[in-house]
């Protein structure tokens, strides 16, 4: 199943924010990178196109060529760190800035 022309307009914005506060480039969000840098900022972009639009496990999965299991394990690790962490807080803020 494809996307929608509003799913990848969410995409593509989330992707731009989370790319701006960890100064990465897009394709980190899509390679197989393991990098601290490149897995959170990953995580973020998963978590955001989850939690504030709502956009399914599978069409992430999908999206970013990853088992649906992923998706959910990022989805709580970043929920988790979000609920620890002032750091993390400030970035999740910071990303949902960019995206109003």
């Amino acid at each position: 199943m494809e996307s929608t022309k509003k799913e990848i307009k969410e995409i593509r914005t989330v992707n731009s924010a989370v790319c701006k506060v960890f100064g990465v480039k897009e394709e980190s969000l899509y390679n197989k990178d393991r990098t601290a840098k490149a897995t959170n900022a990953r995580g973020f972009a998963i978590y955001v196109l989850h939690k504030n639009f709502g956009l399914s496990a599978s069409t992430l999965s999908r999206e970013y060529n990853i088992i649906t299991r992923s998706v959910f394990w990022h989805t709580s690790k970043i929920n988790d760190f979000i609920g620890c962490y002032e750091k993390y807080r400030e970035i999740y803020a910071s990303i949902c800035e960019l995206i109003k």
